[in-house]
């Protein structure tokens, strides 16, 4: 800010203080300053003639979205790459900070890097390609995913990463557009495992070009994605505090704390203690998320708590997060990954209680509306979720039927689909959940083999917690008189 302040005192012409004013409000993103670097950003871009609150405020997002979509169709990968570069300065820095103003929303207010970007997508259009044009197309097809249309905005992020090459920005951009285009939009084609891999290459080139952030972020991505995708959980929880204790001496906290959220769960799930040397409890991360007014990290934490309540049937709990859950998922304008993994224990979770108070429509509606969701999600990348929609199918029909005639199919295909996509955490949870409509229907030898599939698995993911809940379960008198947690 001085030395800001000490350019402005001396500068003839507006222009030569935007490098120092660029300066200034990434140095305060970066140092976690997000409302100052927020104020900064707008501050310039008034001075440069946008209109921003207003831009933020438009109640005309959804034709402003389908005029830039329009543009697209008609413009192919060829034409867009072969368009002129920017020359007016301006311009090009009305841009920069407009990617500044996006970067620094992520952290407070998401859902306003909507307008934002369909903005950066005009002015690419009107204008012409500089620095920032790779971002512009990989945010807008964030949006264009998150709005139902993956194959758009897949086009649009592999669109962004050619761009990055053909105006030779590899080293600058390359951590930063891993972060977006695999992060936000890649999921909706690709399997989780080897996005997983693609943010550490990411973490590794952002941490190799000083791009502290993106590296964070990235690696944040690969953290959540070990972890749906079942990777041994001491593995991960090592990771994930390791990866925290870096973060929060930088400053980094949104980062640290999704990566705590891993922590403390993959530490309930293993039946060990947290690290009694590291002060910060698992409350912290809900109340930083409140006191910061991040959403994202507020429904990243209820996600787990959700997990967490279904796998160890705790009833009220689940109640409780699922309902939780479904008031922030449905005020969400933007989707990521692990939000629909939120969707997927909603979806078992809403079966259960309504197998558990019969005639409760509403839970049967919302698990109608996991199936919907995720079945949408399924027809454009089965390997993702298709063992995710077979699984809440079958615990739909034991909802309604308890012998129902295919029901057993559809909870044998789910393993399978799970087996054969290596989730192996959900082919436990499928093998435990099929165990329970097998026993149901008194075939108890079948319930006792799915349930030793179901230990062993969760023995090699290392969920010690749930070993032990699964060999309760086939306890004799277990078997003999029912076991209402199974």
């Amino acid at each position: 800010k001085y030395l800001a302040s000490k350019i402005h005192a001396n500068s003839r012409k507006y222009e030569h203080e935007l490098p120092s004013l660029y300066f200034t409000a990434k140095t305060l993103r970066e140092s976690a300053l997000y409302e100052e670097a927020k104020d900064c950003s707008l501050g310039v871009l008034r001075n440069l003639g946008q209109h921003v609150v207003t831009l933020m405020n438009n109640d005309s997002l959804v034709t402003r979205i389908q005029k830039t979509k329009s543009m697209l169709v008609i413009l192919d990968d060829a034409a867009i790459l072969s368009m002129k570069q920017v020359e007016e300065d301006r311009v090009i820095w009305t841009m920069k900070f407009y990617l500044e103003l996006i970067y620094t929303l992520q952290h407070m207010q998401s859902s306003k890097m909507v307008t934002i970007s369909i903005q950066m997508m005009d002015m690419t259009l009107n204008n012409g390609l500089c620095c920032t044009s790779p971002l512009a197309f990989a945010i807008f097809g964030y949006l264009i995913v998150s709005l139902g249309d993956p194959f758009l905005g897949y086009r649009m992020g592999k669109l962004a990463i050619n761009l990055m090459r053909k105006l030779d920005l590899v080293v600058d951009l390359s951590s930063t557009l891993t972060s977006i285009v695999y992060g936000l939009i890649s999921w909706a084609h690709e399997p989780f495992q080897s996005i997983a891999e693609m943010h550490l290459a990411g973490h590794s080139s952002g941490n190799q070009s000083g791009d502290v952030s993106a590296a964070g972020w990235n690696y944040q991505q690969y953290l959540i994605l070990s972890f749906v995708s079942g990777e041994k959980l001491p593995t991960v929880k090592s990771k994930a505090l390791s990866f925290a204790k870096t973060q929060l001496a930088q400053k980094q906290k949104p980062v640290a704390y999704n990566a705590l959220s891993i922590y403390f769960h993959s530490c309930a799930l293993m039946g060990s203690c947290p690290d009694k040397s590291f002060q910060l409890k698992e409350d912290d991360i809900l109340a930083h998320a409140i006191g910061a007014s991040n959403s994202d990290l507020q429904v990243v934490y209820i996600i787990h708590q959700l997990m967490r309540s279904y796998v160890f049937k705790r009833y009220d709990e689940m109640a409780k997060n699922a309902n939780s859950f479904h008031e922030m998922a449905n005020s969400r304008k933007l989707i990521r990954f692990f939000f629909l993994i939120g969707t997927f224990y909603e979806g078992l979770i809403s079966f259960s209680m309504a197998r558990r108070t019969p005639g409760t429509d509403d839970w049967m509606e919302r698990g109608n509306a996991a199936i919907t969701t995720l079945s949408q999600w399924s027809s454009f990348c089965m390997h993702n979720f298709e063992n995710k929609v077979l699984l809440l199918k079958a615990e739909r029909n034991f909802a309604i039927d308890g012998d129902a005639g295919n029901t057993d199919s559809l909870y044998r295909d789910s393993i399978n689909s799970a087996r054969q996509h290596k989730f192996a955490n959900e082919e436990a949870i499928a093998c435990e959940l099929a165990a329970s409509f097998y026993l149901h229907n008194n075939d108890t030898e079948t319930a006792i083999s799915l349930l030793t599939k179901a230990r062993n698995l969760y023995q090699t993911w290392g969920a010690v917690a749930l070993v032990e809940i699964a060999e309760s379960k086939m306890d004799p008198w277990s078997m003999l008189f029912g076991n209402n947690n199974i």
